[in-house]
């Protein structure tokens, strides 16, 4: 009839409008089958998992087996993914807690001892006086202290408690990092039984010390780069059970002092044995994670280099010649490295955000006790002057979103050991770095002379450590890159499933379901029915940017297809806008808890949620702005940045004549 041909055609019509063209749609389904090929989520099922071990484990196989015991059938959807396609995880919404009084109270009394040796042993200030490594006393302190096994005596969310105590001292902190979350996390997640039950007493005692190498001089540090980033190269040996290592990593945490080193290495078949179509032999193709001891021969080590900060820790490079291992130190499986890293990097960056969270709040307190007396002339105290409070405001802000997202990441951590939480590390690395050293430069500012001046006070050391710690992990435009291009692929994959369904619907009122699901994606959340009534507004407000988030994703998705990842500006705004819109939500999340809980501090979490939704509206704004679709094809967008850039590298520098020049003709 006419009426069902109108329905027909309207609904048609406004499919096309929302996904730019039907055709383009195709292209996302039939293309994107391969990016959901490579993006789905690792299966888990036949590795171990990360899972609590008991306090009183004394070596890394009995966590081993702990983990292994324990590995759930449990899942996660996507979280921060799933905003690129106007999803928010329900587990987003509900701020986790711990169960009881009693595991409370457990990870609280794991830092009191800590907190008692650092005030009676660590003299931050001398150690970055003398730029040495730690000295043997204080590293039989920290062995003591059990502080070598936490990775399998500690749930994640302990990890982190203690990480924020262990941030009184940058270099003791990045040392017990780069062991705990970074190496021996890699091989509790890869290494064969008899591999850990070898190590695994004298790592877990201290009496060995792992680092983590992954940083080389042409690749960096970016994990997510394909196979020809890697130059470290392993070479299967013509017998098929040993492995040739040869390459060079840098900048590797613990390197002149460890005894056991995780290398990641790009595998290669032997030149006899040309590799096949066969999944064993392609596996061999891929990259590999491998463990490498210090005493093999073939491996040296660089010497000892002192940064800007960090100055008491160990870094150098780690070289590798010829150096053979045999099959049972490959960790993980042969090509699968890539997953092992991801992982691993993930834990490095909760304790990573867990660290930076107590600097921060370590240096508010320094600088609010010095607001509150500090005077000039006979004029209040700086505490009253309300630049000084915007700075104190701000700082507690960011304090506050990275403690919010690092134990929102942790309590998933220890909830969902097999779901991959690499993109929400990702977003948390992003924003604890960044606050890490506003921070610092805040607090020198509030000081004044006295954070430059004088080596009596902290100030400038803190600045220092955050700008080195900041540059551990890889750079925040990698990062941004990285997180942007699984989400857009994410997106991407949901689109050509709707467009598929779209298609093969044969009602009229199923396609216009279909439709109604994608128009509307990001808006039909309801997040206030999860929130405290007080953040309705918020909610709203957030649930308008989740949709126009979407949308623009899916736009620049439609017009650039294949080649948006190369679009690094737009990818650059679409990283910040997830982990704004993320970070927002963690934090309602956790206000949410407070307030209706009753927690002491409510009122004030709810004034900074408040203080940072109107802060991430800004930024989502002008984010957003650069993201329109209509922009992007009425003109192309940010081309004066290529344009200058391009004339001073032609000029070999700034290119603009200088303030005094004329033209005489």
């Amino acid at each position: 009839s006419t009426t069902v041909r109108y329905l027909r055609q309207s609904a048609l019509k406004k499919f096309l409008l929302s996904s730019s063209s039907l055709h383009q749609t195709q292209f996302c389904y039939k293309s994107l089958a391969a990016i959901s090929k490579n993006g789905q989520r690792r299966d888990m099922s036949t590795e171990p998992s990360t899972a609590t071990a008991s306090a009183e484990s004394t070596s890394l196989s009995d966590a081993k087996s702990a983990e292994l015991a324990s590995a759930g059938d449990q899942e996660l959807e996507p979280c921060i993914l799933g905003l690129f396609a106007g999803k928010v995880n329900k587990n987003l919404t509900i701020y986790p807690e711990l169960d009881s009084v009693e595991e409370i109270d457990a990870v609280h009394k794991t830092v009191e001892p800590v907190e008692k040796f650092f005030e009676e042993h660590v003299n931050s200030s001398e150690l970055d006086t003398q730029a040495e490594f730690l000295p043997p006393p204080l590293l039989a302190g920290l062995r003591q202290l059990n502080l070598f096994n936490t990775a399998s005596s500690l749930s994640a969310v302990a990890q982190a408690r203690l990480s924020e105590c262990l941030s009184a001292d940058a270099s003791i902190e990045l040392t017990l990092r780069a062991h705990n979350s970074l190496g021996v996390r890699a091989l509790l997640e890869g290494a064969k039984p008899e591999l850990l039950h070898r190590l695994g007493g004298a790592l877990a005692s201290g009496e060995r010390i792992a680092a983590f190498c992954l940083t080389e001089p042409c690749g960096g540090g970016a994990f997510a780069q394909p196979k020809s980033a890697i130059q470290c190269k392993a070479t299967l040996d013509t017998d098929g059970c040993n492995w040739r290592l040869n390459g060079t990593k840098i900048w590797v945490a613990n390197a002149p002092v460890a005894d056991a080193f995780v290398v990641l290495a790009a595998t290669d078949a032997p030149a006899e044995k040309p590799v096949t179509d066969s999944a064993s032999d392609k596996r061999r193709t891929g990259i590999t994670a491998f463990l490498v001891e210090r005493d093999q021969p073939g491996v040296s080590v660089g010497p000892r280099e002192v940064g800007l900060g960090v100055r008491s820790a160990a870094v150098g490079a780690l070289h590798l010649n010829n150096v053979i291992v045999s099959d049972a130190s490959v960790l993980g499986e042969l090509g699968e490295g890539h997953r092992l890293v991801r992982r691993v990097v993930t834990a490095g960056r909760i304790a990573a955000g867990a660290a930076a969270v107590g600097s921060l709040k370590r240096q508010i307190g320094q600088v609010a006790e010095q607001c509150k007396v500090r005077r000039t002339g006979g004029l209040p105290p700086l505490a009253e002057y309300p630049m000084v409070q915007r700075r104190l405001a701000r700082m507690a802000g960011m304090t506050y979103t990275a403690e919010s997202v690092t134990y929102l990441l942790a309590f998933l951590s220890d909830q969902f050991p097999e779901a991959d939480l690499s993109p929400e590390a990702a977003a948390l690395q992003l924003l604890s770095s960044r606050a890490a050293v506003t921070g610092a430069t805040d607090v020198a500012a509030l000081a004044g002379g006295r954070s430059v001046a004088s080596l009596e006070f902290p100030y400038e050391r803190q600045l220092r450590d955050a700008l080195t710690l900041a540059g551990v992990d890889s750079s925040p435009d990698t990062v941004r890159l990285q997180l942007s291009g699984r989400g857009v692929k994410y997106a991407a994959s949901v689109a050509a499933d709707s467009a598929y369904r779209f298609l093969s619907a044969r009602s009229v009122l199923s396609k216009w379901r279909i439709m109604n699901e994608i128009n509307v994606a990001g808006e039909t959340h309801n997040l206030a029915v999860h929130w405290h009534h007080s953040l309705a507004g918020i909610a709203n407000t957030l649930e308008i940017h989740i949709g126009a988030f979407t949308r623009a994703v899916r736009g620049c998705l439609f017009y650039y297809r294949e080649d948006l990842p190369k679009q690094q500006l737009l990818m650059q705004r679409i990283a910040d806008c997830s982990v704004d819109i993320f970070t927002l939500i963690a934090c309602c999340a956790r206000a949410s808890r407070s307030k209706s809980i009753g927690l002491r501090s409510a009122d004030i979490e709810m004034d900074l949620v408040t203080m940072l939704s109107k802060e991430a509206s800004v930024r989502l704004e002008n984010n957003l702005a650069g993201l329109d679709i209509e922009r992007l094809y009425t003109r192309h967008a940010d081309s004066e940045f290529g344009r200058i850039s391009d004339f001073t590298c032609k000029f070999g520098g700034y290119a603009v004549d200088h303030a005094v020049s004329r033209n005489w003709n």
